[in-house]
Formats: C-alpha cells, structure tokens, sequence
C-alpha cells in the first residue's frame, strides 16, 4: 500500500461495520451485571472535512445485548453517534474517536433502575488494521452509562465497560 492512497473506506458511509464484545458493570450491591452484545453501526452521512479532521462521521447504532448476570435480561436499542478519525487515511493502522447517546429497553427489572425503557450514553476509542483496501478488524472500547434521566425514582444508573472487536468490509 502506497503511503500516497487512502487505505481503506472507513470514511465511505458505503462501509459496513459488525461489533461483537462484552462488558462488565457493577450494581449497588456488589453483583456484575456482564453483557455480551452485538453492534451494526450505519453510517448515515460522511461529515469528513479534507485535510483536517480525517474522518467524521454521523450514524446509527443499533444493538442487541445479552446479560447472564446478576439474572438473563435482554437489551435492544439503537444509538446516534458521531466517529471522529485521529490518524490519516492513508495509514494501515487507523485510530478513532466514538461518541454518542440513545434509548434502550431492558427486560429486566432491578434495583437501580425503576423503568425498563432507559437512555445510555457512551465515550469511545478504537483501533483499525486494514488487511486490504476495503477489510479492516478493528478494537473498540467504551465506557457507557444507561439511566432513566430521573424520569422514574430510583435511577442509580448502570455503568459499563465494553470490549468489542470488529469487522469492517465495502459491499
């Protein structure tokens, strides 16, 4: 790969990503809440601005999350996000900047939360490794907080530590 030419089409809205990964969050009274959960982020438009900002991009996230502790629960949502690039294109190792809020139902009721429909916010950093032009795996982690926005008493809220790795490919 040329030094010259992009590397991948991480900055193409044509590009499609697949997270998959796990978390671990604490509840009040020292259990784990662990998720294992699914992201397939689409890209909506490619706010890019050339040679400044190397990628920026505006998207939308929808997940699905399986908690096996401290009970089962099934999450669904969807996230807005915004992907901020941190190195140049045309390099085979890529770095990036994620952020972005949403809603979310949980089935499960507990003791931090009093609704099962909630909003979540989350702060992010990844690294992406092109294999070829268009295939890259990339490493992700977030810090995501889940609450009610005090619409409903007690609303402790819910941290997370997630870890997900992904797959990125032009179709």
């Amino acid at each position: 790969i040329c030094a010259d030419e992009p590397t991948g089409n991480l900055d193409s809205i044509d590009n499609q990503e697949f997270f998959v990964g796990a978390s671990r969050g604490e509840l009040d009274p020292g259990e784990d809440y662990r998720l294992f959960s699914a992201f397939w982020p689409i890209f909506i438009n490619d706010l890019s601005l050339p040679y400044r900002i190397r990628l920026f991009q505006l998207g939308l996230e929808p997940f699905f999350s399986y908690a096996c502790e401290p009970k089962e629960n099934i999450e669904v949502g969807t996230n807005l996000f915004f992907k901020i690039g941190l190195t140049p294109l045309n390099q085979r190792l890529q770095s990036y900047f994620k952020f972005g809020f949403g809603g979310i139902y949980l089935t499960q009721h507990c003791d931090e939360q009093k609704s099962q429909l909630n909003f979540t916010e989350f702060v992010g950093m990844g690294f992406s490794w092109f294999i070829t032009r268009s295939n890259a795996l990339s490493l992700e982690y977030r810090y995501r907080h889940l609450s009610n926005a005090n619409i409903v008493k007690p609303n402790g809220g819910i941290d997370n530590q997630l870890f997900l790795i992904d797959v990125s490919f032009d179709f």
